[in-house]
């Protein structure tokens, strides 16, 4: 995404661009909502419930390693998807690409860092169930903002 973002020489216009990611903005919150579906590119893969039962540190960072290199991932919102459009479009050089990947990797660590700390995972693992409905609107609420800043080329 980096490189990518890096290479297009030249912006294109903001005004298209903008409306553009606009559009692909309501239609990733119609697919998060259910009302509409389309398949995004993913790896169906996800990291196995049994390394989450290894022993605490062992299991975290195994899930943790799987998880952030891609080799075992599911992402089923549309808010990373969106950010990387965004960082390619709009972002002038590699560092928008870093800090976006950078700002995926870390929040996707808080996650596995708060249920390692939590004492009640079973609460923990129930808590996550029933919000999984919730939690692709949070995340295109909290990449908004980081859209907003790469379009305006800060």
């Amino acid at each position: 995404m980096a490189v990518l973002g890096g290479l297009i020489p030249v912006t294109p216009p903001a005004g298209p661009s903008i409306a553009g990611l606009s559009i692909l903005a309501c239609l990733a919150l119609l697919r998060d909502l259910g009302v509409v579906r389309f398949w995004m590119p993913e790896n169906r893969r996800q990291v196995r419930q049994t390394v989450l039962r290894l022993r605490p540190l062992v299991g975290d960072i195994m899930f943790g390693f799987e998880m952030g290199t891609g080799a075992r991932t599911y992402v089923p919102a549309a808010a990373p998807y969106l950010i990387i459009l965004v960082v390619v479009v709009f972002g002038n050089g590699v560092v928008p690409g870093l800090a976006a990947g950078a700002a995926f990797g870390l929040c996707r660590g808080l996650v596995v860092a708060d249920r390692s700390l939590h004492r009640n995972r079973a609460g923990w693992d129930e808590a996550l169930e029933r919000s999984q409905r919730l939690l692709p609107l949070i995340g295109l609420a909290t990449a908004a903002p980081l859209a907003v800043l790469l379009t305006a080329g800060l």
